[in-house]
Parts: structure tokens; sequence; C-alpha cells
């Protein structure tokens, strides 16, 4: 379904954020550090392959913010 597929790429993304984090110390600003190399981390290497994790499986963009210390990942599903 839309939303189990939507669900299994958002634990994608919460991966590739812990990894970055490992990597670089720090969360990213926005969700294109999957797509696009963030200049003030060198050990992180984006990949374009992972285009398909910036929208949901509605083809509405996720909503990523930096909260705290962490993170507020949503999708806003068909609405």
């Amino acid at each position: 379904s839309k939303i189990r597929n939507t669900r299994m790429k958002m634990g994608e993304i919460e991966t590739k954020l812990t990894e970055f984090q490992a990597d670089c110390g720090k969360l990213p600003q926005s969700l294109d550090f999957l797509v696009n190399d963030v200049a003030d981390c060198r050990n992180w290497t984006s990949n374009k392959k992972n285009k398909n994790l910036l929208k949901d499986e509605f083809q509405t963009d996720f909503s990523y913010e930096l909260s705290g210390n962490g993170y507020i990942l949503k999708s806003f599903g068909k609405d």
C-alpha cells in the first residue's frame, strides 16, 4: 500500500540522517543532502539515486525540519 511504502521510505531517510550525523557530526539543514553533496561536510557523499526518497508515495515532498537536537520528518499523504 502507499502508506506502507511511504513508511518504508521514511525509514530509509531516517537511516541516511543517522549516517549523515555520524559522518558530519550534525544533522543536515534539508533533505537535499540525499542527492547533493554538502559543502561543509566532506565526509558525506550524496547519491542521485536517492532522488526517489524526496517524495512520498503520494508524490508529495516529505517535510523535514530541525527541532532541538533532533528533527521532525513528516508525510502529509494524499491531503
